[in-house]
């Protein structure tokens, strides 16, 4: 039986609490992909990392560690060898902000959860998990919709096995923020679109991302790829997966750039599923606001897949484990 999609309203930790076998759950199957051991140690860099760089929710963190009883809170939420395809388009009634996020960490479609938090610049709505401190998918109602992407880094003329611990050195190194940490700060933050989209394309981070954006005006929506301190723009309607959207623009590309040649199976992958959300992106269908959710931008490890729109605010959410509907779809609204 397939169940409903928890609402919370509070803090992570709030989140935590009230779904606490949900998180253990999760951390089960962390042991189990990783190995025990494995998982332990990047616990223990992980927090180390945090601590270093005086990381505003590591006490977060540390207390969600001492709520679960278990390691793998401080790795968890530093992870970010996940896909995603996302699409910014108006739907001739407003923008709207659609996206999937993929991981092959079996159980997040099942335990996929939203949090309300009352933040300082408003209510913020975020699709996430228990035990996870950062931001990935979130609607602030009224002011804007936002995900992040991860971007696959290429380094030179290296091959992948060498170049992954080259990535993990930089970020090693690195003062900045973790980009859904910066997410998560803007979403409780900013006060409208404009300011959200200046912080996420000029706050240095610690490795580099793709941030979508929608705003509440008709020209609001855009495409951040980020360096670890430049940026591109790119405005909606527009779509991303998780190489560079445009490898071929003048000028120097802030950080890493993917090859526009590459012909890696990762990058041939994410050129389909962009192409399909290019595709499909401004097809009009309020009776089924997922048919767009189909292969190729549907995986094996699709975990979650949304429609937000930050006015009139909405959310539409459904998770997913094994290319089928693992819970309840899940419609929220501003107005009730």
């Amino acid at each position: 039986m397939r169940p409903a999609i928890p609402v919370i309203d509070g803090t992570p930790i709030d989140l935590l609490n009230r779904q606490l076998p949900a998180a253990r759950a999760l951390l089960a199957e962390a042991r189990r992909r990783y190995t025990p051991r494995a998982l332990d140690m990047a616990d223990r860099l992980s927090r180390r990392w945090l601590a270093a760089r005086d990381n505003p929710y590591l006490a977060e963190m540390d207390a969600m560690l001492a709520l679960m009883g278990e390691s793998g809170a401080h790795m968890l939420n530093l992870s970010y060898e996940w896909g995603c395809t996302t699409g910014l388009a108006s739907d001739g009634t407003g923008m709207r902000l659609l996206r999937t996020l993929d991981w092959p960490l079996t159980g997040l479609g099942r335990h996929v959860a939203v949090l309300r938090t009352e933040a300082p610049a408003g209510p913020v709505w975020s699709a996430t998990w228990p035990g996870f401190s950062g931001t990935l998918t979130a609607l602030a109602p009224g002011r804007f919709a936002v995900a992040l992407n991860q971007v696959k880094s290429w380094h030179g003329r290296l091959p992948q096995v060498l170049a992954w611990p080259v990535k993990a050195l930089r970020q090693w190194r690195s003062p900045h923020l973790p980009p859904a940490h910066l997410l998560r700060q803007v979403c409780e933050t900013a006060p409208d679109y404009a300011t959200a989209v200046r912080r996420l394309a000029e706050t240095p981070v610690c490795q580099p991302v793709l941030f979508s954006i929608v705003g509440t005006a008709p020209d609001q929506g855009c495409v951040i790829e980020r360096g670890r301190t430049g940026a591109f723009i790119h405005a909606a309607p527009v779509a991303c997966a998780n190489h560079w959207r445009f490898p071929g623009l003048k000028g120097r590309h802030p950080g890493p750039l993917a090859r526009a040649d590459d012909r890696s199976a990762y990058v041939q992958a994410s050129r389909s599923r962009l192409d399909a959300m290019t595709r499909r992106m401004t097809d009009e269908n309020g009776d089924m606001p997922l048919a767009w959710l189909s292969p190729p931008i549907l995986t094996d490890d699709t975990r979650l897949a949304c429609v937000l729109r930050p006015t009139p605010a909405s959310l539409t959410l459904v998770g997913l484990e094994a290319r089928a509907p693992a819970t309840h779809l899940l419609h929220l609204s501003a107005e009730g």
